[in-house]
């Protein structure tokens, strides 16, 4: 199966029509190999077909994040990160404030808060997928030379 075939099949799946733009968007978001802006997803559908509004792009990236065929994610940049989901593991990002992106955070790390959460307060999480921001380890050695030093 061509890649544009599974990405219509999964837009199909989760109740969407799989208009020619909708399966670019998709294949372009199943192939990118991590994380891409919606700005990044636009430019390589517009290399494949220039017709391609970047509203398209836009309410389709949405469309595939409100079906969980995508996920979104914050992470410090200023611009929302979109990553294919399907068939992957869930998982998260630790954030450096002061030196960037340290590591994935797989989500088995995570089911303890999500298993409380729900007990606790009667509330479904999405913990999909999300960064934590804090300060790495190599970065808070320095904070705390520099603060000694003067």
């Amino acid at each position: 199966m061509s890649c544009h075939h599974d990405s219509a099949a999964a837009l199909r799946r989760a109740g969407y029509k799989a208009t020619p733009q909708r399966v670019m968007v998709a294949s372009a978001l199943r192939h990118a190999g991590g994380h891409r802006t919606a700005s990044e997803i636009a430019d390589e559908v517009r290399g494949e077909n220039p017709a391609v509004d970047v509203s398209t792009v836009y309410r389709t990236l949405d469309m595939l994040t409100r079906s969980r065929l995508a996920t979104a994610t914050n992470m410090g940049t200023g611009d929302t990160v979109f990553e294919w989901s399907v068939g992957d593991e869930s998982h998260h990002h630790l954030i450096c404030v002061h030196c960037g992106p340290v590591a994935e955070v797989p989500h088995e790390y995570l089911h303890g808060i999500e298993t409380a959460i729900e007990t606790d307060f009667d509330f479904a999480p999405d913990l999909s997928h999300f960064a934590i921001f804090g300060v790495c380890g190599p970065c808070q050695a320095r904070v705390e030379a520099e603060a000694e030093a003067g």
